[in-house]
């Protein structure tokens, strides 16, 4: 299974546990990274989350980042094709940045994981996604639950 992770993810593990959302929601995303590092999931990487990792002021961070995008097993590049499709997604209500991460994650994932709420929302309006859309939490439900039927 291949999962694209956004900048979001990314970003909640460093982010301040403010409340218990935000805890388990990095918890979670722990055990994602794990099963990367086993082998289990293959991350996908993007010119997205590269162009939004070089943008992060506070080093300490964009290094962590740059870490976790190291372990990606895929790279896909923003090109015509997914400037076309992240035009359709913008369409459809997405914002420039989410609709590029999203093209991207179809293009060579088989979900695409994301803490934006106001995102997935909007992605479960989409009829015509080629990806599934879900929080770490979701996800790791799902993909703890399918590894249990091996």
């Amino acid at each position: 299974m291949k999962g694209y992770l956004d900048t979001c993810v990314l970003n909640r593990l460093l982010d301040p546990p403010l409340n218990e959302e935000i805890v388990r929601e990095a918890m979670f995303t722990e055990l994602i990274l794990d099963e990367v590092n086993k082998g289990n999931l293959e991350l996908v990487d993007s010119d997205v989350l590269k162009k939004e990792t070089q943008a992060v002021k506070e080093k300490n961070r964009r290094f962590v980042l740059e870490g976790i995008r190291s372990k990606a097993k895929a790279y896909v590049l923003v090109d015509l094709e997914k400037m076309k499709r992240a035009e359709e997604l913008s369409a459809q209500g997405l914002d420039h940045f989410d609709a590029l991460h999203v093209a991207c994650a179809e293009a060579g994932a088989d979900v695409f994981l994301t803490v934006d709420k106001r995102l997935l929302k909007k992605l479960k309006k989409i009829n015509n996604l080629k990806v599934e859309a879900l929080n770490p939490i979701d996800f790791w439900r799902q993909y703890a639950g399918s590894k249990e039927g091996r």
